[in-house]
C-alpha cells in the first residue's frame, strides 16, 4: 500500500488493480442529464481530482429544453383537442395530465438552474468524505495488517453502484422502447408523434432516477460506514485508545452524512411534493384506462396493444413511485440507537408527510379509493352507482 497527497490529506491508494472512482462511475449519465437540460454542470479537474462546477453553456441547454418541450406539449395538446372521442371524461383527464407534467417539467429545469449552487454543495461533501473514507479504512488495513473484508471496502461499494447503475438503465430503456414500440402501434401514431408525447416524459422519469440516485451514494455511505462499525464493536479487540478514537471517527462521519441529508431535504422536499402528485395523477389516470379496457369495453373488441401500452405506461410510472419511497424509506432506517445519533434521517415532501414504505402503501390504498370513484362516475362504465 502507498498513500498519495489530496488536498494535503493522505489518502491511500490501493494496489489491487485500477481504482474505481464516483466520477468515472457517474460521469457519462452526467453528460446525457446536462445534454437533456437537467444538469448544468461541468466537470473541473483540480488537484487530480474532478470536482463539479456551475455552467454558462450549461443553462443553454436548460433553457433550449424548455423551449423545445413547450413547443411537443403545445402540439400534442392540439392534437388532443381535435380529436372528438366519446369518453369525455378519459379525454379531459388525458389533457389535464399532459400539461400537469408539462409544469412539473418545466419547474424543474427553472429549479436546476436556480439550485446548481446547492447540488454542487451536496456533490463537493460527498467527495470530501469519501477521501476521508478512504483514509479511515486505508489506516485500518495498514494498521491491523489485515485486508478488510470485501462488504467494508470503498471498491466494492464503487462497483455495487456501477451494477445498479447499468440495472436501472437497462430497465429505463427496454421500458421506454416498450413504451414507444406498443403506443405506434396501438395507436397508429407516427414515430415522431409518439416520440413528441414521451419526451417530456422521459425527463420527468430522469428527474425522479437524479433525486433517487443522489439519495443512494448516501444511502450506501451510511450502510458501509454502518457495517464497519458493526464489525469493529463486535470484533473482539483490546480496549485502546486507538480504538475508540476510530469509532468516534465513524460516528462524527455519519453526523456528517445525515446533515448531507438534511441539506439534500431541504433541497427537494417541494420539488418532492409535485413530482410525486404528478407521478399519483398518472398511475390513477392508467389505471382507470386499463380498468376500463378490462372490465367493461373488452366485449366491443378492444385490442390487446393498447393495453398492454397502457400497462407498459403503469409500470414505469410504477418505477418513480416504487424507487423514491424505497429510497428515502432505506437512509431513515440507518438511524439506529446503537449508535446515539440525536438526529432523524428522513425526507419529507414539503413537510407535509415523511417518505417511505409507510406512505407508499397509503398511496397505493388512496389510488384504489378514486380509481373505484371514477368507474362509478363515468355513465359508460356500466358500473351502478346512487
Amino acid at each position: 500500500m502507498d498513500t498519495i497527497a489530496i488536498h494535503n490529506i493522505p489518502v491511500v491508494k490501493s494496489k489491487y488493480g485500477p481504482e474505481l472512482t464516483l466520477c468515472r462511475i457517474l460521469r457519462p449519465l452526467f453528460h446525457l442529464v446536462r445534454f437533456l437540460g437537467l444538469a448544468p454542470f461541468n466537470f473541473v479537474e483540480k488537484y487530480s481530482i474532478l470536482h463539479l462546477e456551475p455552467s454558462t453553456r450549461a443553462c443553454i441547454c436548460s433553457l433550449c429544453s424548455m423551449l423545445i418541450n413547450t413547443y411537443m406539449v403545445m402540439t400534442v395538446t392540439r392534437d388532443l383537442l381535435a380529436l372528438n372521442r366519446k369518453q369525455k371524461v378519459q379525454h379531459y383527464i388525458e389533457i389535464c395530465k399532459v400539461l400537469l407534467n408539462y409544469i412539473v417539467l418545466m419547474m424543474e429545469l427553472v429549479r436546476s438552474i436556480t439550485t446548481r449552487q446547492q447540488l454542487i454543495k451536496v456533490w463537493d461533501r460527498i467527495q470530501v468524505f469519501d477521501e476521508s473514507l478512504q483514509l479511515l479504512l486505508g489506516y485500518d488495513e495498514i494498521s491491523s495488517k489485515k485486508r478488510l473484508p470485501k462488504s467494508h471496502t470503498y471498491q466494492s461499494m464503487i462497483i455495487h453502484l456501477q451494477r445498479c447503475v447499468w440495472i436501472i438503465f437497462a430497465i429505463s430503456t427496454v421500458g421506454w422502447t416498450a413504451v414507444n414500440v406498443l403506443g405506434m402501434y396501438a395507436y397508429h401514431e407516427t414515430y415522431l408523434r409518439n416520440i413528441s408525447y414521451m419526451i417530456p416524459y422521459v425527463l420527468t422519469f430522469i428527474v425522479a432516477l437524479k433525486f433517487c440516485g443522489l439519495v443512494y451514494l448516501i444511502n450506501q455511505r451510511l450502510s458501509l460506514l454502518i457495517d464497519y462499525l458493526s464489525h469493529k464493536r463486535g470484533k473482539k479487540f483490546r480496549e485502546s485508545d486507538e480504538d475508540e478514537t476510530t469509532i468516534e471517527m465513524i460516528e462524527t462521519m455519519l453526523r456528517q452524512l445525515e446533515r448531507v441529508c438534511e441539506y439534500l431535504n431541504g433541497i427537494y422536499t417541494w420539488p418532492l411534493l409535485y413530482l410525486l402528485y404528478n407521478i399519483f395523477c398518472h398511475l390513477l389516470s392508467n389505471s382507470y384506462s386499463i380498468a376500463l379496457r378490462f372490465m367493461i369495453r373488452m366485449e366491443h373488441g378492444e385490442h390487446w396493444p393498447s393495453i398492454l401500452c397502457r400497462l407498459s405506461w403503469f409500470f414505469m410510472f410504477s418505477i418513480q413511485l416504487g424507487l423514491i419511497h424505497l429510497m428515502c424509506h432505506s437512509v431513515s432506517l440507518k438511524k439506529s440507537d446503537l449508535f446515539h445519533i440525536s438526529r432523524e434521517v428522513r425526507f419529507t415532501a414539503a413537510d407535509c408527510f415523511q417518505i417511505n414504505l409507510g406512505t407508499l402503501a397509503s398511496t397505493v390504498k388512496h389510488l384504489v379509493t378514486y380509481l373505484v370513484i371514477l368507474l362509478q362516475m363515468d355513465p359508460d362504465s356500466g358500473i351502478p352507482h346512487k
